[in-house]
């Protein structure tokens, strides 16, 4: 690390990217007090990431781990996360669950059932072992839904606090939730039939979290839902109380869904981040996210994109031709790995409310350069 400040001054941000094995965050909100945000693993050794990355700094797991958060139910942001919460002893759990819980513990206990027939979706294997260790510890499960606050510590006599909000999802989508699970229980019939939750990111779990006068903004998956304001992004513009308390906007946003331009509205950028706020994604080789032309439309709020990996189509422009027509003519049945790990690490003094984000970049995370899209 690049700056000379106590750690326990510092709040931290590392987003971990794996290319196409999901994505993990992690945020030290200073005084000892982390946040897991979604897990990701290894595809070659199955290791929890986010688990190894804080062994490597040598968080003490067991108690100084305070929340582990599930934005939502895909594979790519779940893997691992039981692991994380055996190590993780003190964290409470949270994440977004329909409105009849009963309903949605019925679903997840339903596609457990079908693991033998290995028709049961991984993130639901996940998710039924996470919550049979929340019950067999007796945790906290909090439940995440807008403006909702999930965590919180204040300390008068050091001038400390941080808080850890949910921005969505809304009333109506735990709704819209709840009926669907009614139906796929209904429809549960055929031992081989997998249990498939429809648009799972309309489900995504926003995160602000602020420490002192510093925050940021963690996207998930969330999208925009054409001009529904009772559902995704626009949904926290229009209705979120939260948001419009802010002293200082966050200038640190942690792109929705890979930098995809489901995620993308301009009223995010002008209403809810700092002006020139650091832009911080992942990448996803299986659906080439980011595309070249939203990276430039991220370019025109902010002069800062980290990422944790170039998609595939980004990197092989990016390669040198001689090296491109060498690899065809070795080996035409060459193929670039899909698992390109990296790490974007965001450090800054929360106790100087004039302090600015310092940014450094591991494994193949990088700084986008911003005239070479924009020539």
């Amino acid at each position: 690390m690049g700056i000379d400040i106590p750690s326990k001054q510092l709040f931290e941000v590392f987003l971990i990217g794996t290319g196409n094995y999901g994505e993990s965050i992690i945020v030290h909100a200073g005084a000892n007090n982390w946040i897991i945000i979604d897990s990701c693993i290894d595809p070659k050794t199955k290791d929890c990431l986010p688990l190894s990355y804080l062994k490597k700094k040598r968080v003490n797991l067991a108690e100084d781990v305070k929340l582990i958060v599930c934005t939502h139910w895909h594979d790519d942001h779940i893997k691992g996360m039981a692991n994380l919460l055996r190590e993780c002893k003190s964290a409470s759990f949270s994440m977004a669950i329909a409105s009849d819980r009963t309903k949605f513990l019925q679903l997840v206990q339903l596609d457990y059932t079908k693991l033998k027939s290995e028709s049961s979706a991984v993130s639901t294997l996940e998710i039924n072992e996470c919550l049979q260790i929340i019950n067999d510890d007796r945790r906290k499960c909090l439940l995440a839904t807008q403006d909702k606050l999930l965590l919180s510590e204040t300390d008068h006599s050091s001038n400390y606090e941080y808080s850890v909000y949910s921005l969505s999802p809304s009333d109506k989508v735990l709704e819209d939730y709840a009926n669907e699970i009614s139906t796929l229980i209904k429809d549960y019939g055929s031992s081989n039939k997998k249990i498939i939750i429809n648009d799972p990111n309309d489900k995504s779990v926003v995160l602000l979290i602020k420490v002192n006068q510093h925050s940021i903004l963690l996207g998930a998956d969330l999208e925009v839902k054409n001009n529904d304001k009772e559902r995704g992004w626009l949904c926290i513009l229009d209705n979120s109380q939260i948001v419009k308390t802010l002293y200082n906007k966050p200038a640190l946003f942690k792109l929705p869904h890979h930098g995809s331009i489901t995620g993308y509205h301009q009223r995010i950028w002008q209403e809810l981040t700092a002006t020139n706020a650091i832009a911080e994604l992942t990448s996803c080789n299986h659906g080439n996210l980011p595309r070249e032309n939203m990276i430039c439309t991220i370019f025109e709020h902010t002069n800062d994109i980290y990422i944790t990996s170039l998609p595939k189509e980004m990197r092989i422009k990016k390669r040198n031709f001689s090296v491109t027509k060498a690899i065809s003519q070795f080996n035409s049945t060459v193929k670039e790995l899909a698992f390109t790990y990296g790490v974007v690490a965001s450090y800054i003094d929360f106790t100087d409310e004039n302090s600015h984000w310092h940014v450094e970049v591991e494994g193949n995370a990088q700084k986008l350069d911003k005239k070479q899209f924009n020539s």
